[in-house]
């Protein structure tokens, strides 16, 4: 992923590349039955990744994979190619939110993303997914997003530094990985 970004800022000379044509800058603003595209793209994505992780046989290997990968392989499952499978269903709805996030901003830059990926993790660590693999499901996924949305915007709303916002973030998480690897009931009997 850094040798990418690193091209990326290589090829755009660290620069942001903007005047992107009507089609992608509507998608941002344009409303469907008074629903913002963006929301109906989103709600989209989810329909299809509970769809894609929870009833179909693509969905449980993840999980396999996930839980013991090793076990998996030896059960005749092609851990390689499901692996692969993930890599590109990844890299779509990176793609997607590329799209969205350009529609938004009218630009594009190698740096952009890299403010979501510390908050990409809480979301999956607040939302149940365990990280050590096998666990999570898509909707526990969802609140945690809106969580997360409503924390950052009465933060923006009381003024909060966006620098305070990252701090608070990684210490959630750091307090979620560090609770979770605790077994409380070991706690409380002592």
């Amino acid at each position: 992923m850094t040798l990418l970004n690193g091209i990326n800022i290589l090829i755009s000379k660290g620069s942001a590349i903007s005047n992107f044509p009507d089609y992608i800058l509507t998608i941002n603003s344009t409303n469907l039955l008074g629903i913002p595209v963006p929301l109906l793209v989103f709600l989209a994505v989810v329909a299809v990744m509970w769809v894609i992780l929870e009833k179909s046989a693509f969905g449980r290997t993840i999980y396999l994979i996930g839980s013991n990968e090793q076990a998996t392989h030896y059960s005749g499952i092609n851990t390689r190619k499901t692996i692969v499978w993930v890599y590109i269903l990844s890299s779509m709805l990176c793609v997607i939110a590329a799209l969205l996030m350009m529609s938004k901003l009218n630009s594009a830059k190698a740096s952009y993303g890299e403010s979501y990926l510390l908050v990409s993790i809480l979301a999956a660590v607040l939302g149940g997914i365990n990280p050590d693999g096998g666990f999570g499901k898509v909707f526990g996924m969802v609140m945690a997003l809106i969580l997360l949305q409503m924390l950052e915007s009465g933060l923006n709303i009381l003024g909060v530094s966006s620098y305070i916002t990252m701090a608070l973030w990684g210490g959630l998480l750091l307090a979620f990985i560090f609770l979770k690897g605790i077994n409380l009931s070991q706690l409380f009997k002592k």
